[in-house]
């Protein structure tokens, strides 16, 4: 990013200075160093042993010994062929704990690389005028394209990162999750402004952020606490998969222009899963009824003719090896009313007996 960039530069001067040939490291430092953001850095160690840190705001414990820890990359510099009076040799340490740096290794011309030319205009260097700002935004407004994300896209405006693109949201008093086809001319030109000024305050200030105004959402956007600014509460959000901040009493959507994301069908779903519980309890009841009358049928001493009404009033035998219970036109028949069938069945038989007798 432009931004830090800058800094690295600037903590590099004296380095470069003193030893020329090094100029190169110089600027893989600065372009390393933006890459690895706010929790990588770069070390470089000259050719008399010291260690020169690059970090974005403090380096972790341990940045001056040699090879940092977390290093991904250490390049060795030797002797410059044609200055043979010149520095021995040099290195550069390349440290990205969270993995979030790239480098890319470019033959001739970096300007020319495919990681270059994708650029987006530099916010510092290289604003675009009010008109071909707007005529850039109106070219990204289809669908539901966001305001946030878009800051966030390196091929649109290159150099902005999460915390930017927040702060320059709430000086430009815009809701992250803005549709870009609902912003009105005054809008698109409070956030050129807002963009413009806080890239360059953060510059100016050498990224400290001691030095940063009062008034910026910077001071009250980390950890996801709560905290208030402007005498108004401050919220979370994600956006784009990124963690925003802003303030909701002054930063409302223009014209309902959300993303209004489809319900999620949570009360079907929940009866379609438990549908198969109530299956399976059914089932079960079934099979404690049948073996019920089963158990009152033996002891009494069923005939035949008695077992046989049992398993017709029973039903047929499903899969499961269970049987499904015929149901009178009433309800369900239960294992007392089938108990009191068989007794009745079992009095037949037996008056039937006596009377063959």
């Amino acid at each position: 990013s432009s931004l830090l960039c800058c800094v690295v530069l600037r903590q590099l001067t004296h380095f470069s200075a003193t030893h020329r040939h090094a100029r190169v490291v110089c600027m893989l430092a600065a372009a390393a160093a933006a890459a690895a953001g706010m929790t990588g850095y770069i070390a470089v160690r000259d050719a008399a042993g010291g260690v020169h840190v690059v970090a974005y705001e403090n380096a972790p414990q341990g940045a001056d010994s040699w090879p940092p820890r977390f290093h991904k990359l250490l390049l060795h510099f030797g002797p410059h062929p044609d200055k043979a009076s010149g520095p021995a040799s040099c290195e550069l340490a390349f440290c990205d704990a969270r993995r979030f740096g790239r480098l890319k290794l470019v033959d001739g011309d970096p300007s020319g690389s495919e990681g270059i030319t994708k650029l987006g205009f530099d916010p510092l260097l290289e604003m675009p005028s009010l008109e071909q700002f707007a005529a850039a935004l109106a070219a990204k407004a289809r669908g539901a394209a966001r305001l946030k994300p878009l800051l966030l896209d390196q091929c649109f405006c290159a150099g902005v990162g999460n915390w930017v693109a927040d702060e320059v949201l709430w000086q430009a008093r815009l809701h992250p999750e803005q549709l870009l086809s609902g912003l009105q001319p005054q809008h698109v030109a409070a956030l050129h402004a807002a963009l413009k000024d806080v890239v360059a305050t953060a510059v100016a200030a050498n990224a400290d952020s001691s030095k940063y105004p009062d008034d910026w959402i910077f001071h009250v956007r980390w950890g996801k606490k709560a905290g208030s600014l402007a005498g108004h509460k401050i919220d979370h959000l994600t956006v784009g998969c990124r963690t925003s901040c802003y303030v909701p009493a002054l930063q409302k959507l223009i014209g309902g222009g959300a993303v209004v994301k489809a319900a999620k069908p949570a009360a079907a779903k929940k009866r379609r899963s438990k549908q198969p519980a109530e299956d399976e309890m059914q089932q079960q009841q079934q099979v404690e009824d049948r073996g019920e009358a089963e158990a009152d049928a033996q002891a009494e001493g069923l005939g035949s003719a008695a077992e046989k009404e049992l398993n017709t009033a029973a039903g047929p035998v499903s899969r499961r090896g269970t049987r499904a219970a015929a149901a009178p036109a009433g309800g369900r028949s239960t294992a007392k009313q089938r108990r009191s069938r068989a007794k009745q069945l079992k009095g037949g038989e037996e008056g039937a007996g006596a009377d063959a007798a």
